[in-house]
């Protein structure tokens, strides 16, 4: 195991003490960072739309995507609940000044996927995390994603 992956795995450790699946989740999380050097990890408070604060897990960065052949970096964050992998991350795409999102059936105005993949959560036997991919999948094969003016 790489130094920096201990010391991710080790920090992990302590902070998902409250996470009843930790050892699934940081498993994931280590083969997310691995899949997508872009990503990294930190806790963040999340507000839920209920107006309650706590202190989630979240994996931030960018996920590269093919879209017309080009390939664009979406930034997104995705927050884990605590009921992870129960209950589905939070995801948003998390535009920069030169982005915008474009509204669809999964992502709303203000970046936060609601469709799609997020909700047919449970519903497939793959690993949660290996959905990390998969939003920017939807963009690809919908043409719905995030734009940096380029189209």
């Amino acid at each position: 195991m790489p130094p920096n992956q201990q010391i991710v795995k080790d920090w992990l450790a302590r902070v998902l003490v409250p996470y009843p699946s930790s050892g699934d989740l940081t498993r994931e999380v280590l083969d997310a960072l691995a899949q997508y050097p872009t990503l990294q990890v930190k806790t963040d408070a999340y507000t839920y739309d209920s107006g309650q604060t706590h202190l989630l897990l979240q994996l931030h960065g960018t996920i590269p995507i093919s879209y017309r052949s080009a390939i664009y970096h979406i930034p997104l964050g995705i927050f884990f609940p605590v009921e992870y992998p129960r209950r589905a991350p939070m995801v948003y795409v998390q535009p920069t000044r030169e982005m915008a999102v474009r509204r669809s059936d999964e992502v709303e105005p203000g970046g936060r996927v609601v469709g799609g993949l997020v909700g047919e959560w449970g519903r497939k036997g793959e690993a949660p995390l290996q959905r990390a991919s998969q939003p920017t999948s939807a963009f690809e094969i919908r043409g719905r994603r995030a734009t940096d003016g380029r189209g």
